[in-house]
């Protein structure tokens, strides 16, 4: 009880609650939404979005150059690749297709996603194997077979959702 009325006394209770006051007066409006001079406008979001969204391709293939590149050698295992390009370029486009056809999608939105399906393995697993130490050569190589022959399955893969 005496700290309180000493601080109260001596003003820093005063001076630390109406800090409190102001500051939440100030941000209450942020937090429910409803002072419109807050709001901060769409080019302020927008435009470093579509920087971030902009860099991530070249990023990407400048990351599986440089994994490829320290890898020390590439493996290739016929059995597990192979496994691993049937399932990536005809089990995940065939399923994504029936999965598209049986939750009745339009037939744009459903061409989207089993061509997504059919696209080759992605670089964010050959940077999990290098950082985790987990058969970086292998994962490697499974990313440089699968981006070779992407141009041929990922363009069956269109044509099949135009003519079918």
């Amino acid at each position: 009880p005496r700290r309180r009325c000493s601080a109260i006394r001596n003003g820093n209770g005063l001076r630390a609650n109406w800090q409190r006051v102001r500051i939440l007066s100030t941000f209450a409006p942020l937090i429910k939404g409803d002072a419109p001079s807050y709001r901060l406008s769409s080019t302020v979001i927008a435009q470093p979005m579509q920087f971030l969204g902009s860099i991530f391709t070249p990023l990407a293939l400048y990351t599986l150059g440089a994994q490829i590149a320290a890898a020390k050698n590439l493996r290739f295992e016929w059995l597990p690749q192979i496994l691993i390009l049937i399932l990536k370029f005809l089990v995940a486009p065939a399923l994504a297709w029936g999965l598209c056809v049986y939750l009745q999608f339009p037939r744009d939105v459903a061409a989207v996603i089993i061509v997504a399906a059919a696209t080759p393995v992605g670089v964010l697993v050959t940077i999990f194997a290098a950082e985790y130490n987990t058969e970086p050569e292998f994962i490697s190589t499974a990313v440089v077979i699968s981006t070779a022959l992407s141009p041929l399955f990922v363009t069956a893969w269109i044509m099949a959702t135009r003519f079918f």
